[in-house]
C-alpha cells in the first residue's frame, strides 16, 4: 500500500503551530489524504527530510536572525528538500531590494530609496532633495512593520542618528508616506498558481499608519477594482520565477495603483475570509505532489 503524501508547513518557535488561517488549507489537504505537519524552522531538533513538499507559511520571526534563516534554508535545500516557494525566489524576496527589480521591470511601486551600510545617514537631505515631507523608514530586511518608523521633516535628523547608532538596522529603505493608506486603504491581493483568488482591504487605526492587527489595523474581504487586480497581475508576471502563492500589497493613488510589497515566503493569506481559496491552494499543492 502506498503511503499517504506528507507536507510540512514551515512555522517558527515564536508561533510553532499551523496558523488559524493555514488551518483551512491543512484540513483541505487532510480531506485529500495528505498528512500535514507544522514544524518551526528554528527548532534545532527538527528535521525537514522525508516530506513530499515543504511549504513556507509562518516563519514570522526570520527577520530577527536572517543569517541563521538563510543557513537553515541552504542546509535543507542541499539535502534535497522540495521547498515551495522555490528557495531562489525566497532569497530574492527576503530583502526589499527586490522592489527596485520590479521597478526596472515596469511595475508601478511606491518610490523607494535604499541607504546602504557605509557612511552617515542624512534623511533631511534625502527628503529635501525629493520633496518628501514625510517618509517611512524601515530595515531592508524586516517583516510585520518591525522597526518601521514614520518620519517627519522635523524628526529626520533624530532618526538619522538612530540609524547611525545601530538602533535601526542598516541597510534601510526610505519611501514617501502615502496618505492614501489612511484615506483609501491598502489592498492585499492573494494569488495561487498565478490566479487571483481573493483580496482584502486593510486600514490602519486612526492614530497609526500600520495596517497590522497588532497595531490596531483592520481588514475586510473586498473585490478589488479592475485596475488594482491588473496591477497585481503585472507584479506577478514580473517575478523571476513562478510562485505557488504570492501576496501583492499596494495602495490606489491619483496616479494609479502602487505596489508596496510582494510577499513570497510567509504572508498571511486571509483564508478565513475566503475558505474556497484554501481549497484552491490545496489543489495547487496536490498538483505538485
Amino acid at each position: 500500500m502506498a503511503r499517504a503524501p506528507r507536507v510540512c508547513f514551515v512555522t517558527c518557535l515564536a508561533w510553532p503551530g499551523v496558523s488559524e488561517s493555514d488551518g483551512h488549507v491543512q484540513r483541505a489537504l487532510e480531506r485529500r489524504g495528505v498528512a500535514v505537519d507544522g514544524i518551526p524552522w528554528n527548532d534545532p531538533a527538527a528535521t525537514f527530510a522525508g516530506f513530499d513538499a515543504v511549504i513556507f507559511r509562518s516563519s514570522w520571526d526570520y527577520h530577527h536572525a536572517p543569517e541563521a534563516y538563510l543557513e537553515w534554508l541552504a542546509r535543507w535545500e542541499a539535502d534535497g528538500v522540495r521547498f515551495w516557494n522555490a528557495p531562489a525566489l525566497v532569497r530574492w524576496n527576503l530583502s526589499k531590494r527586490y522592489l527596485l527589480d520590479l521597478d526596472r521591470a515596469g511595475v508601478p511601486i511606491i518610490p523607494t530609496m535604499i541607504v546602504e551600510r557605509d557612511g552617515p545617514t542624512d534623511l533631511p537631505a534625502l527628503m529635501a532633495a525629493r520633496g518628501w515631507a514625510r517618509v517611512v523608514v524601515k530595515p531592508l530586511l524586516s517583516a510585520s512593520a518591525h522597526d518601521a518608523v514614520l518620519v517627519t521633516a522635523e524628526a529626520a535628523a533624530e532618526v538619522s542618528a538612530e540609524v547611525d547608532a545601530g538602533r535601526l538596522r542598516r541597510p534601510i529603505m526610505v519611501q514617501p508616506f502615502a496618505d492614501e493608506i489612511r484615506t483609501r486603504g491598502e489592498w492585499s491581493l492573494v494569488f495561487v498558481d498565478g490566479a487571483l483568488t481573493h483580496a482584502v482591504l486593510k486600514r490602519p487605526a486612526p492614530a497609526d499608519f500600520r495596517v497590522q492587527p497588532r497595531f490596531g489595523g483592520s481588514s475586510v474581504p473586498s473585490d478589488p477594482p479592475a485596475d488594482v487586480a491588473a496591477a497585481g497581475r503585472r507584479a506577478i508576471d514580473a517575478l523571476p520565477l513562478p510562485p505557488l502563492y504570492a501576496r501583492v500589497d499596494g495602495i490606489p493613488t491619483d496616479s494609479g495603483f502602487r505596489v508596496m510589497e510582494v510577499e513570497l515566503h510567509e504572508p498571511g493569506l486571509f483564508f478565513p475570509a475566503a475558505p474556497a481559496a484554501a481549497e484552491t491552494f490545496a489543489e495547487a499543492i496536490m498538483r505538485r505532489l
